[in-house]
């Protein structure tokens, strides 16, 4: 951080707030602007476009430096609350929110549930809606409570159906019901 302190006048006017390392998002900024003036500047072919965009994203990192990470360190620094990681009931709740809450039932059942499902979220009435219509269905009596729905899998939680991410649960999933029609579907959605 020395010669880019120096060679662009960071402290002048604190344009670099001296608590910059005391801030993990600006250090995170700071870094990648290090990486990609690397790789452009010992680059075989340097690009003077490349270069150009570097400084302007060191503008960028700049003016964020003292209007997000560091607002109100002019006159000291201030500590960031606790951190969310400590904060079990937070990440609770981080965890058990809806992605798709007030979205109206109307925009799902009308066919838009695909756009949702890259969320990996489906409400109830898209579930029904898909089984319905043949776009979904239940595997049978040796894998109660999930379907497939848009060339995935899902189970059902409180306010709807999560997307199955789990590449171990997904394959033992695959193995034990896929029709060849369903392996087609889904290979179609990948």
């Amino acid at each position: 951080m020395t010669w880019p302190n120096d060679r662009y006048e960071l402290g002048t006017e604190e344009r670099l707030p001296c608590c910059w390392t005391q801030h993990p998002g600006l250090i995170e900024e700071l870094y990648a602007l290090r990486a990609c003036r690397d790789e452009i500047y010992q680059s075989p072919q340097p690009s003077g476009h490349a270069a150009r965009y570097w400084h302007s994203e060191l503008r960028q990192v700049i003016h964020a430096a003292a209007t997000i990470y560091a607002a109100g360190c002019r006159t000291g620094h201030r500590s960031n609350p606790a951190p969310v990681a400590a904060d079990r009931m937070l990440q609770r709740r981080w965890s058990e929110a809806n992605p798709v809450a007030g979205i109206p039932d109307a925009e799902f059942s009308a066919g838009h549930h695909s756009r949702y499902a890259a969320y990996g979220w489906l409400t109830h009435p898209i579930v029904a809606t898909a089984l319905d219509s043949g776009q979904g269905r239940q595997p049978g009596p040796g894998m109660p409570d999930v379907i497939l729905c848009a060339g995935t899998w899902w189970v059902p939680v409180a306010d709807g159906w999560i997307q199955v991410s789990d590449p171990g649960q997904l394959a033992r999933m695959n193995t034990s019901s896929l029709t060849p029609a369903d392996e087609r579907a889904r290979r179609g959605a990948d």
